[in-house]
């Protein structure tokens, strides 16, 4: 018995070290996403993508920048998300989107 929970344990640490994480930019926008007064972040879409890392098994990491700083570690790779971002065929050339519109202003 105790050889079996050993390797429950095992298999069990291991495929906790695979879980994918994803670096997220926060910054400024409320009631979208912004940081509160204890400097977590919160908003609409925080509650969605902690709500799809849930169902997905991810863990998210947050990167607190300017919307213009988030916007730039996008491109050069050093965040994987960043949320609220206006279409457009420019930024369509360097970015990926998804095709669901989450919310409409």
């Amino acid at each position: 018995m105790k050889i079996l929970l050993l390797a429950f344990f095992m298999a069990f640490s291991l495929s906790a070290q695979n879980i994918p994480e994803l670096r997220v930019g926060v910054y400024q926008n409320p009631p979208k996403i912004y940081l509160d007064q204890a400097q977590r972040p919160k908003g609409f879409f925080i509650d969605l993508l902690s709500t799809i890392a849930k169902k997905e098994g991810w863990k998210l990491n947050y990167v607190v920048c300017e919307w213009e700083i988030c916007l730039e570690k996008l491109e050069r790779g050093e965040i994987d998300i960043m949320s609220d971002v206006a279409y457009s065929k420019e930024r369509a050339q360097r970015f990926d989107f998804n095709n669901e519109v989450v919310l409409s202003t």
